[in-house]
């Protein structure tokens, strides 16, 4: 049985979103410790704390390579009324609703000038063509 008493760095309460499609919670800081459960892409945590490239969320601790920074600034706003939501970065993914034009959105990523952007908790992909 391995120790589990570790370091942890504690810091200010910071957001991340998963990026993998399953990320493993470990009960330590590394691959040799056990799991003890699973988060989903696109899901928000908090992160309070790290030990090297590991996140502390309070009961577990995930790999930061699967981590995203998360921010609750807006950075775009829709110019077009029924923007599409997409799972994915192009019209080959299903739409998942609509934004409204002036909806303020957050800036997680870009592909192929497809922004994935968070709302009102979700997670999803707009075509930039309709932000500003």
């Amino acid at each position: 049985m391995m120790d589990i008493n570790v370091n942890v760095n504690y810091t200010r309460e910071q957001k991340y979103v998963v990026t993998a499609d399953v990320l493993n919670m470990r009960v330590g800081p590394s691959t040799d410790f056990g799991k003890c459960g699973k988060l989903y892409k696109d899901t928000i945590v908090d992160v309070k704390g790290y030990v090297g490239n590991w996140a502390w969320l309070g009961d577990s601790f995930v790999s930061m390579d699967y981590l995203a920074r998360y921010t609750d600034d807006v950075d775009y706003v829709t110019t077009t009324a029924r923007l599409n939501m997409r799972k994915g970065p192009s019209t080959k993914y299903r739409s998942i609703g609509y934004l409204n034009k002036g909806t303020e959105v957050r800036f997680l990523e870009e592909k192929n000038n497809w922004f994935k952007v968070s709302w009102n908790k979700k997670v999803f992909w707009i075509s930039g063509r309709y932000v500003r």
